[in-house]
């Protein structure tokens, strides 16, 4: 499944997604499996916001989908588009959905992924920018919800809104991750190489890997202005002056990169900070999270086992101070909840291996 346009100020991924269409349509290019397409936002779409009442790709819990008396707009397109998804993966083993975006910043590529190795695999041999860690700062997302039921899901970034060379990216992106998760001969498709090219020359001279360390989120009511000039993955200093907040100056609290700073008018992500992960640590959580049993996990200092859900366990903030929880994020562990004197750190479930069935 490909979806464009979850956002509506982002139309670059539907018309990406239209070509792909075409050209499968033209070519006759064969389909091992089904290659479902959706547009997200619609009415949003219509009117070249990024939603109406609230943001569709902030609303994918279990909470939201059963609110029946829910009113704004949105909530009959997160209907509509579940109903499709749920038509498309139950009684599958295996589906992907690849999510496509845009940003209001200058940028390279990128993809945005949740730590598991089943997303890893689909994005390993794209050669753009993966980065981690953002589903321990926002919820919501349409990618996260579909990770914990067990499909592979994935965000991908093509650059600005108004770069006309998003839409190349995205539909490079596309075939890219057709034949990487099999539904598409890489012969069947000429230009292949042409296609990762683009890719990788957008993103030329960055790290593959990153981290996301700090969100600055936007409250209710706040007048927030990025200050100009910033683009992803332009490094900051500790102290550098980011932006302002109701007049007031807002300044990193660390060194890194700026990621996805907000010049446009909704949203409440304000920025990002991110940091490079050298791969050789990819490569160790990999060999950990297929040799080491779930349940060894308890025998580190000041772990217990959560006895609500045998997938996360709880955390003594004293003693992990001591032991940081990169260790954690090694073994997949990474929702992050605090309760007070203790965290609830959680891994997905299908981490590794599909479901039997996937059940929506």
């Amino acid at each position: 499944m490909v979806i464009g346009g979850i956002h509506g100020n982002e139309p670059a991924g539907v018309e990406a997604i239209e070509r792909v269409i075409r050209r499968i349509r033209e070519e006759k290019i064969q389909i091992n499996g089904r290659f479902i397409a959706l547009r997200g936002n619609l009415k949003a779409l219509q009117e070249r916001k990024r939603f109406i009442h609230i943001d569709l790709n902030r609303l994918w819990t279990e909470a939201h989908l059963q609110c029946h008396e829910c009113e704004e707009a949105e909530f009959e397109e997160l209907e509509a588009l579940y109903g499709e998804i749920r038509r498309a993966a139950n009684g599958l083993r295996q589906a992907f959905l690849l999510d496509l975006h845009t940003t209001s910043a200058s940028s390279s590529p990128f993809f945005i992924l949740g730590d598991t190795i089943r997303n890893r695999r689909l994005t390993a041999r794209i050669p753009v920018p993966k980065v981690l860690g953002i589903e321990e700062q926002i919820e919501g997302t349409l990618s996260t919800f579909l990770n914990e039921k067990g499909l592979v899901a994935i965000n991908f970034e093509a650059g600005s809104h108004e770069d006309p060379g998003s839409v190349d990216r995205h539909e490079a992106a596309i075939w890219l991750a057709l034949t990487h998760a099999g539904l598409v001969k890489r012969d069947a498709i000429a230009g292949y190489q042409h296609m990762r090219a683009i890719l990788h020359a957008s993103s030329k001279g960055l790290p593959r890997v990153f981290e996301s360390i700090y969100r600055y989120g936007i409250a209710e009511g706040e007048r927030f202005k990025m200050q100009a000039g910033y683009y992803n993955f332009k490094p900051v200093h500790k102290g550098e002056m980011l932006a302002s907040s109701n007049g007031k100056p807002v300044y990193s609290p660390m060194a890194g990169r700026i990621f996805m700073p907000l010049y446009q008018e909704q949203g409440d992500d304000g920025f990002f900070i991110i940091r490079k992960i050298n791969p050789f640590w990819l490569l160790v959580s990999l060999v950990l999270r297929l040799t080491m049993p779930r349940k060894w996990i308890v025998f580190l200092p000041g772990i217990k086992r959560c006895k609500r859900d045998i997938w996360t366990v709880r955390v003594n903030k004293k003693i992990a101070r001591l032991y940081p929880l990169k260790i954690l994020h090694l073994l997949g562990y990474r929702k992050v909840r605090d309760e007070g004197s203790r965290l609830l750190v959680s891994r997905r479930k299908y981490d590794l291996f599909a479901p039997k069935k996937i059940e929506l």
